[in-house]
């Protein structure tokens, strides 16, 4: 298990659990239960950050967790940044169904940028090992053809129900 590399001042909690040596799994069944009860604290998204570090995969679980989180606040910030950092830290970016989820969010609220914003991360945010985008133009018709429909269905009727 990777060591804190922090400054001497900062996440107190981080290095008392490394000291205690508390189990990862048990911290983050704290963190859950504190981030549902207060969920827009964005500092227990910053612990979290700090305790996935520290892990060579990703935990079973997490984006379950995250799911719940965004079940209660679709357009919370910081779970989506976080989320973001997940899919590129342990190089999430095909099999967890974070197109799935978008789109999932994106029929409930049409206008939830935080949803784009994501999907836009997850299909046009993974470099190749030169710092390139790695999008072929099949990806870039389908997001289009995607983009569309939504719009069309927006403008076009403000009833919308499962068209994205």
């Amino acid at each position: 298990m990777k060591r804190l590399t922090t400054k001497p001042r900062r996440l107190y909690r981080a290095k008392t659990i490394e000291a205690l040596q508390t189990p990862i799994p048990a911290e983050l069944a704290w963190l859950n239960a504190t981030a549902l009860k207060y969920i827009k604290n964005y500092q227990i998204w910053h612990h979290r950050q700090t305790l996935m570090v520290r892990l060579e995969r990703c935990p079973d679980g997490e984006f379950e967790f995250l799911a719940e989180m965004l079940d209660k606040d679709a357009k919370n910030y910081h779970v989506w940044s976080y989320r973001q950092w997940l899919v590129r830290r342990f190089g999430l970016w095909d099999g967890v169904g974070e197109l799935e989820e978008c789109e999932r969010f994106l029929r409930k609220d049409v206008r939830n940028n935080s949803a784009w914003n994501h999907r836009w991360f997850v299909v046009f945010g993974r470099e190749d090992k030169d710092g390139g985008r790695v999008v072929g133009e099949e990806v870039w018709r389908r997001e289009l053809e995607y983009v569309g429909f939504c719009s069309t269905y927006l403008y076009g009727s403000f009833a919308l129900v499962d068209v994205c």
